[in-house]
């Protein structure tokens, strides 16, 4: 059976699944093909970035599930070493664009490894991630004698004049608006790009589980994500800042301007906790997972709509509504 795994890893397959969890002292086969896949994300980074988390986060995976700090730094130089290189060779790539897809694989792949990817964690990555797409922007716009912000603000106006509304009042009316909520709110630009890293990544995660035999357990399922306090805490001051401002109370702009932002992105992170309660909630009563898929679906659609979903995370944030039943079993219990 060795032989035949064996032979089955050499021809490139890497996927097909063990038969039982190898030991630290084991042939390093998982750490050879993590390697392979880590510096092949690396390699794509500068021109895939979303290819570059999924695979740094499979990669990381394969790397780091057994114990040792080598395992790790093999891993995290990897990744580095070829998206780097040929960052600084290639002259229309800059360094942080190709370091920030490699390492959301990297952070997702390692917690995942040592069982620690919760949702403190991946709104911790999630945060670092922006602030170092943002950071890296921030550089490259100094270095052009300018600021970022005034480089979105003339981004935004090009963008809106180009729409070409012509003379029809409605259609300026709807340009202004875009060009004022993109104006205070394009922060959240980078957000997106974090999450859509993050999602890859989390892919790449999946994989993993899947692959080998022992992956069951390292899955972490969706419907028991929880937000974290912090960003409880985050979502309300960001709202008072938000109704003191639509009842006038005047503020820094730079005050309303991080408040807004950070709320928003607070919300995405509530959001998905109602999501989530929806999901185990379907679950928990016997709902398969064609009509959960509809409901997370639906559910989205309601957030769009009501903002229901940021409702129903925020008071399960509180009232922790998927620890009720553990209560009452171990309260029958005694």
């Amino acid at each position: 059976m060795d032989d035949e795994r064996d032979r089955h890893l050499n021809m490139g397959g890497g996927l097909v699944p063990y038969d039982t969890k190898p030991s630290d002292n084991q042939a390093p086969e998982p750490l050879r093909f993590g390697v392979f896949w880590c510096l092949a994300a690396g390699a794509v980074a500068g021109y895939i970035p979303v290819l570059a988390s999924f695979a740094g986060a499979y990669g990381t995976c394969l790397c780091t599930y057994q114990k040792g700090w080598k395992r790790i730094l093999a891993a995290l130089i990897s990744l580095l070493a070829p998206s780097v290189a040929i960052a600084l060779l290639v002259p229309s790539l800059r360094v942080g664009d190709v370091v920030v897809p490699t390492l959301v694989g990297f952070a997702f792949g390692l917690l995942t490894a040592k069982k620690r990817l919760n949702g403190n964690t991946v709104a911790l990555t999630s945060a670092a991630a922006v602030a170092m797409l943002i950071g890296s922007d921030a550089v490259s716009s100094a270095a052009t004698g300018t600021t970022l912000s005034q480089n979105m603000a003339s981004l935004i106006n090009e963008a809106v004049s180009a729409a070409n509304v012509g003379g029809d009042p409605q259609m300026q009316a709807m340009a202004d608006r875009v060009r004022e909520s993109l104006s205070l709110y394009w922060p959240l630009l980078y957000g997106v790009v974090a999450v859509v890293y993050g999602f890859c990544a989390w892919l790449g995660v999946v994989m993993f589980t899947h692959s080998v035999t022992f992956g069951s357990e390292y899955k972490v399922q969706f419907r028991t994500f929880e937000a974290p306090t912090w960003i409880l805490a985050i979502m309300v001051v960001g709202f008072a800042i938000y109704i003191a401002q639509r009842n006038g109370t005047q503020m820094p702009r730079e005050v309303v301007f991080i408040g807004l932002n950070l709320m928003q992105g607070a919300r995405f992170f509530v959001v998905l906790q109602g999501l989530a309660l929806t999901v185990w909630f379907l679950a928990s009563h016997g709902v398969g997972k064609f009509g959960q898929a509809l409901a997370f679906i639906f559910g989205i659609q309601l957030e769009y709509s009501f903002f229901v979903m940021s409702v129903f995370g925020f008071v399960d944030g509180l009232a922790h509504f998927r620890d009720w039943p553990k209560k009452d079993k171990s309260d029958g219990q005694a």
